[in-house]
């Protein structure tokens, strides 16, 4: 099984992948943007996307994966691979994630359109995770050659396939939102066990 915990800048996944490392001894917990290439655009990160479940779809092991988007995961080439998928988005306060950024660019230049476009990304991945079919035109642009978009743009808001979980991580303590990252991936795998989880054996047939 694939564990996808998504969230724009910001919201912690870095933090938490080396803390949910720790905490998980048996599960292969990589970061989205290991290996990836700054300021890569959507084509670059649709690539990544898929370098990563090619990778991750090899092991005989659960895994979590620190980044992507769930509209991406879906439609990539090798998804079907994956005998189960869960997403969980890591999110945080608007107000909350313009601060961090500018903590984290203290000393160098963050202009507003910048940190504009964070705050807006954030927002947009908010209303992803809520409901498929809101604004998804953007995130498909072209087509994006082998993505099989279709694989769930005919889903509706309240579809089980498109259960996706939220973890807010405003004014909250690391090791208080890795607790409960944790505790979200062993409650997702015991559905994966029991068959009961919604992405698994042969979703996208």
């Amino acid at each position: 099984m694939l564990a996808v915990v998504f969230g724009a800048s910001c919201s912690g996944k870095s933090t938490q992948a080396a803390l949910v490392r720790n905490a998980l001894a048996d599960v292969a917990v990589h970061d989205f943007d290991e290996g990836a290439e700054l300021g890569m655009g959507v084509p670059g990160r649709r690539l990544h996307t898929e370098r990563w479940l090619a990778r991750l779809a090899e092991l005989d092991q659960d895994a979590i994966l620190f980044g992507g988007v769930p509209g991406e995961v879906l439609a990539s080439p090798s998804a079907p691979r994956l005998d189960g998928l869960a997403f969980c988005l890591l999110d945080c306060a608007d107000d909350e994630r313009a601060r961090r950024l500018l903590a984290r660019q203290a000393g160098e230049s963050l202009d507003d359109h910048a940190l504009w476009n964070h705050v807006v990304w954030g927002v947009w991945l908010r209303f992803h995770a809520a409901d498929p079919r809101w604004f998804a035109g953007p995130l498909r642009g072209d087509g994006g050659g082998d993505f099989r978009w279709e694989r769930w743009t005919g889903w509706d808001r309240g579809d089980p396939r498109w259960s996706i979980d939220a973890i807010d991580t405003t004014g909250e303590e690391s090791a208080a939102t890795a607790a409960r990252l944790v505790e979200w991936f062993e409650r997702r795998r015991a559905e994966f066990r029991a068959g009961t989880l919604a992405l698994s054996g042969a979703w996208a047939g």
